[in-house]
């Protein structure tokens, strides 16, 4: 697992573009991050390959601790 922070939407199209022609077999995984864990990674996210099961419940608790803790 890598993670890589894009800034601008150039950026994001660019890295986008590399990771359609570099990926190979791997899945990847792609989200924002803003800080609601939950909507980032489910409403917010999209995949390139396979699609895995994410532990929703977990993102949500997560989620509510980061937001009002």
């Amino acid at each position: 697992m890598f993670e890589v922070d894009t800034v601008n939407p150039h950026q994001t199209g660019a890295f986008f573009s590399w990771l359609v022609l570099h990926r190979g077999p791997c899945d990847v995984f792609i989200h924002p991050n803003f800080g609601n864990l939950y909507r980032e990674h489910t409403e917010l996210s999209t995949w390139m390959g396979r699609k895995w099961p994410l532990d929703e419940d977990r993102l949500k608790d997560r989620t509510l601790k980061f937001v009002y803790n």
